[in-house]
């Protein structure tokens, strides 16, 4: 397989995998090392209840609240 279609084809993949995380009504989201999200799916909004924006504005924080937060930053991340 040529490196154009072995490229095309991940791309492919890709293109795949994202339609179908942002279509997952499941929470799906990745956090930097600092708590904040980098990227949230449409199910986050739904579960938690906030707007897209208010999450990306207040990361873990807004969900874990203060001592919640602590925790998770020094157990996980």
């Amino acid at each position: 397989m040529s490196g154009v279609v072995a490229r095309s084809v991940m791309e492919e993949d890709l293109n795949r995998v994202s339609s179908v995380v942002a279509a997952s009504p499941q929470y799906i989201a990745y956090v930097d090392k600092d708590g904040e999200f980098e990227y949230i799916n449409p199910g986050v909004s739904k579960l938690t209840g906030y707007s897209a924006g208010e999450l990306m504005a207040g990361g873990m924080r807004l969900l874990l609240g203060d001592d919640g937060y602590h925790i998770m930053m020094d157990e996980y991340i």
